[in-house]
């Protein structure tokens, strides 16, 4: 195996823009892991899902489920949702920092998970976090899933990654035409998930910087 500071090649770069029409916001339910919102069509949200390919259609339901990091992007960045975390239907939908609290308690490695989806999709990759099958973390495409198939499985190193197992990861997406990329962030003792950190303090941190490694198959010169 050899590694490989930089991806083969860099997608389009493609400008991420708020919501500025004024239109009243979908409100999504957090459920479990994921997050349910209602769409409707000619809202900017439905084109983004459509162009952009956020969430998935949830079975037998007019709606669409968002993983926590693709919600958490379209509140933060998108401007173009609002998440309620509320028991209470009275209770006004969150703020994306009170999201953000929330799925820190819900998932301990949220953080980093949401540093490196927000990174890969900042610089233009549509990441899909439908990637357990291929045993990574998300699944970067260059363009619309339907159009193309994806170029990279991304999985979020930390300290307890064996190299046997990036070995055996690298093996299984090589079968599925694809690369390797392991995502890593400086060892420091992240915040407690109760703590009162901002998104944008965490965002700035040391703890958000993303390091990349494309893992490819090393073949040896013949003598």
């Amino acid at each position: 195996m050899a590694g490989d500071s930089r991806a083969s090649r860099s997608p389009r770069r493609r400008r991420v823009e708020a919501d500025a029409t004024g239109e009243q916001l979908p409100i999504g339910t957090l459920c479990g892991r994921s997050v349910l919102v209602r769409l409707g069509e000619g809202c900017r949200l439905f084109e983004l899902r459509r162009d952009r390919c956020f969430g998935s259609k949830a079975g037998g339901l007019d709606s669409w489920l968002l993983s926590l990091e693709e919600a958490l992007f379209l509140m933060s960045e998108m401007q173009v949702l609002e998440v309620d975390v509320s028991d209470s239907p009275r209770k006004m939908a969150s703020s994306s920092e009170a999201f953000f609290r929330e799925c820190c308690k819900l998932v301990p490695a949220f953080p980093q998970r949401y540093a490196a989806y927000r990174h890969y999709r900042l610089v233009g990759w549509v990441v899909r976090p439908d990637a357990l099958k291929f045993g990574a973390d998300f699944l970067l495409y260059d363009g619309r899933q339907d159009e193309v198939h994806a170029e990279y499985a991304v999985i979020i190193a930390n300290s307890s990654l064996l190299w046997k197992d990036v070995v055996m990861a690298s093996r299984l997406e090589q079968t599925v035409a694809k690369d390797l990329l392991l995502v890593s962030f400086p060892e420091l003792p992240l915040p407690e998930p109760t703590a009162a950190v901002s998104l944008p303090e965490f965002l700035s941190s040391p703890h958000a910087q993303v390091t990349e490694l494309a893992v490819r198959r090393w073949n040896q010169h013949a003598q």
